[in-house]
């Protein structure tokens, strides 16, 4: 099987195409889910696959199998005539191979501005961007309420999400509107100077 882009996606990512692998699948995703106080822990993505879009989780798994076990020839890696790609708008990444793959993708498609926001710092810290100028890495922040302003190793922006009561409380600027993303297109932007994005919880 080859490798399956996402092309009607919902909500925040109407109108991008994505590349999307299984969090059900996922070890780091059920552990992170699993524990209080993180975002995760609150997961859509997970919520989506066991309610109302059950007939994605094979693809993304497959696309997740696909990924993670080897580094894949340049002429079988996907091309996309999207000016804004999205990577992992569902699960995480699974390994360095995973991650390379994805980094082989963007360098393939000089034209497309990609965005891949992760938790894995440790693999992005490792590897950089590897000559995919084209990339923007953007940190998630897995806990909840926890405000640093700094960025992990070959970050370009870090994603934090707090309640309504702790960011009134600690004036932190709130400055994604949770909007449809292809609307706003600030964390898509490259040398824009954008460091941190703040989301309420929803």
């Amino acid at each position: 099987m080859s490798i399956r882009i996402s092309k009607k996606m919902h909500g925040k990512m109407t109108g991008f195409h994505t590349l999307n692998t299984s969090p059900l699948d996922n070890k780091f995703c059920l552990r992170m889910r699993a524990t209080e106080g993180t975002i995760c822990s609150y997961c859509y993505s997970c919520r989506a696959l066991e309610t109302y879009a059950p007939t994605a989780r094979k693809m993304w798994k497959e696309n997740g199998k696909i990924l993670s076990r080897k580094i894949i020839r340049e002429e079988e890696l996907p091309v996309t005539r999207k000016k804004y790609f999205r990577f992992q708008s569902h699960g995480e990444l699974l390994n360095e191979k995973h991650y390379i793959n994805l980094v082989n993708i963007a360098k393939k498609n000089p034209q497309s501005v990609f965005l891949l926001p992760t938790k894995k710092k440790a693999i992005v810290g490792k590897l950089g961007k590897m000559g995919a100028e084209n990339l923007i890495l953007s940190y998630s922040e897995p806990l909840i309420n926890h405000l640093v302003e700094e960025l992990p190793d070959n970050f370009d922006r870090r994603f934090s999400v707090f309640t309504k009561e702790y960011a009134k409380e600690h004036g932190i600027d709130i400055n994604c509107a949770g909007k449809r993303c292809i609307e706003c297109l600030q964390c898509y932007t490259i040398g824009n100077n954008l460091k941190f994005v703040n989301e309420y919880l929803r």
